[in-house]
């Protein structure tokens, strides 16, 4: 059975379509599990009218998004656990193609690609992720360079998330990032070539904090300090592209959030950044002309 892990927080509108498109997957061995962080909108009555599992936290105790995740782990009885934010929604096959996929490669997790809709104003636009170029199976060493997908999009093996003790609730972004990191070195991880999530934006929704976005610094110093072992292993190609990478997805969700201030240096971090690959590369190729 796959438990189906919602958090949610005053989006009542949204959580529905959510929910709704769960409780239409063709997968049907499932539970679905909604962890509220304390809403005050009806969702508490909207949910306890539902077939679902509901727990509220008390807004005095709300201590985040993967404490609410992790709590959702804990109260789950299947074998595997997807997760699915409260503005995001799922294609009819999503829980039944990965299914699929994990018992083909024997794997501890797939996630699938996405489909992005933006809403700015009145206007409505979608696009689809790129179907290649993600590295899969032993991703060990890759997982560094590259930022895979968001948390609306895993499927993953529950012994394998109480291995690691799910989410690190340190973290107010990049948690998908971090867990795929701590994952990779214990399974082989898969994707689906399908866009089976849309994943929600907009000029009306900020998914973080203008405040939790001002932390970027902080929090990528975390992360260079939490894996300092696992990238001494890594090339300076491949450190550099992970900088890359961070940067860049940073600029990516900020400018979603609307916030204009940090476009000018992160662009030109991130410009400088792809320069020195430039000149690594070059360098490299008249190495191997040399040789």
């Amino acid at each position: 059975m796959i438990s189906v892990v919602v958090i949610t927080r005053n989006r009542l509108a949204l959580l529905k379509k959510t929910i709704e498109s769960i409780m239409k997957q063709t997968f049907k061995d499932f539970e679905c599990i909604v962890v509220d962080d304390g809403s005050t909108d009806g969702t508490r009555e909207y949910c306890e009218a539902s077939p679902l599992k509901y727990f509220r936290i008390c807004p005095e105790d709300s201590r985040g998004g993967n404490y609410a995740r992790n709590i959702g782990v804990k109260l789950s009885t299947g074998q595997y656990i997807a997760f699915c934010d409260d503005d995001d929604y799922w294609m009819p096959t999503k829980l039944e193609k990965q299914m699929s996929l994990m018992q083909e490669k024997k794997c501890g997790l797939v996630y699938c690609l996405r489909t992005f809709e933006r809403h700015d104003g009145e206007n409505v636009t979608y696009w689809n992720e790129p179907h290649s170029g993600k590295p899969q199976g032993n991703i060990a060493q890759d997982v560094f360079c590259h930022h895979f997908t968001s948390t609306s999009t895993l499927l993953v093996k529950k012994t394998l998330l109480e291995q690691i003790n799910g989410f690190d609730e340190n973290l107010k972004m990049w948690q998908e990032y971090d867990l795929i990191i701590r994952l990779a070195q214990l399974t082989e991880i898969y994707y689906v070539s399908e866009c089976l999530v849309v994943y929600y934006s907009g000029s009306g929704l900020k998914r973080l904090s203008n405040s939790d976005y001002a932390k970027f610094p902080k929090t990528e110093k975390y992360f260079r300090t939490k894996y300092k072992k696992e990238l001494c292993k890594i090339g300076l190609k491949q450190k550099f592209l992970s900088y890359d990478m961070i940067v860049c997805e940073y600029f990516n969700r900020s400018k979603n959030a609307g916030i204009k201030h940090i476009y000018c240096p992160l662009w030109l971090w991130a410009f400088s950044s792809r320069i020195f690959h430039k000149i690594i590369f070059l360098l490299n190729k008249r190495r191997w002309k040399e040789k």
